[in-house]
């Protein structure tokens, strides 16, 4: 797949279990605030705010799929694991994202968790079912530039 933008994914004591295991739910923390940077790299709410002032506007988790191809341990003494957060916005139809995400290991990038996420925008409570051209636009330039480079940091 082309390029993607990577996180990191900032963990806290709290996110392990007494014994030192990732609960499962955090990942998707972790994926929630890269696909939020993504939203914002792509400038994607701002446009929407342009084209529909004063509006409401949400992203609504639709689907998740997600592999947990390791279990994710918290280091013997540590109180963090550094880990990172590969996101790719697959190409777009016209009413819903699908951003394939990983949880990487920092130091040697394995892969740790997977995931297929579906989002739809939800604009004044409705699903927005054929984004506006400028919505799209912003989008493929988006999508267009992290093709050129392979990857942004953040």
């Amino acid at each position: 797949m082309d390029g993607f933008l990577e996180t990191v994914a900032e963990t806290r004591f709290s996110d392990f279990s007494s014994g030192g295991t990732l609960h499962f739910s955090k990942p998707l923390m972790y994926f929630e605030k890269a696909r939020f940077a993504v939203a914002e790299k792509s400038c994607i709410f701002e446009v929407l705010r342009a084209v529909r002032p004063g509006a409401e506007i949400t992203f609504v988790v639709i689907r998740v799929r997600l592999d947990v191809r390791e279990t994710v341990r918290l280091p013997a003494g540590e109180v963090e694991r550094p880990m990172r957060v590969r996101t790719w916005l697959d190409p777009t139809p016209m009413y819903r994202m699908t951003f394939r995400q990983q949880l990487l290991d920092a130091t040697d990038e394995t892969v740790l968790v997977e995931a297929l996420i579906d989002v739809v925008i939800l604009v004044d409570g409705e699903v927005l079912r054929q984004y506006p051209a400028e919505v799209r636009e912003c989008l493929e330039t988006y999508q267009r530039n992290l093709n050129n480079s392979g990857r942004e940091g953040n």
